[in-house]
């Protein structure tokens, strides 16, 4: 794939939504260190040239599980035609504690997220909106004893929305 060649792919080796999915493209998530960083998306086509998100994003910003989209014929995304009510937290564990991605994933439970890794140390949570602030908080009690950094998907001043230590 080109994509590769220019910089790096994240990939969802495990979209929770893997069954539903009928295509798979690439978006650029941006610039890091001088290479292009891309995602790998897997989508349900529901109409030409409209797609519904079947993976949770670890870098698209301001995309939800669930999500349906308008694209062009080259499979760019030109706008969200429809939100799914989702909301996606991402979480980076700090390794030097064991058994850390256990109290995280224990944490968090109670919300009943759909969860990818895309790392040992990196994970993307997806709820309902109605469950997100609770969780959240959830989070940064975690986050404020160092265990984990996280950061939700939405866009807030031109960047992802930490959430409240």
């Amino acid at each position: 794939m080109k994509h590769q060649e220019r910089g790096l792919v994240v990939v969802h080796k495990h979209p929770v939504w893997r069954d539903r999915a009928t295509s798979v493209f690439h978006m650029l998530a941006g610039v890091h260190g001088g290479r292009s960083r891309w995602e790998q998306l897997w989508w349900r086509r529901t109409a030409r040239g409209r797609f519904t998100l079947c993976c949770i994003p670890f870098l698209i910003d301001d995309l939800a599980l669930g999500d349906e989209v308008e694209t062009n014929a080259c499979h760019i995304v030109r706008r969200i035609a429809r939100r799914s009510g989702q909301v996606t937290f991402r979480v980076r564990i700090d390794g030097r504690e064991p058994g850390t991605r256990d109290q995280v994933l224990k944490a968090s439970e109670a919300f009943e997220p759909l969860v990818e890794w895309s790392a040992p140390n990196l994970l993307a949570l997806s709820v309902h909106e109605s469950r997100a602030r609770s969780l959240g908080g959830r989070l940064a009690i975690l986050a404020r004893q160092k265990m984990i950094e996280v950061e939700t998907g939405r866009i807030a001043d031109g960047h992802p929305s930490p959430v409240q230590r």
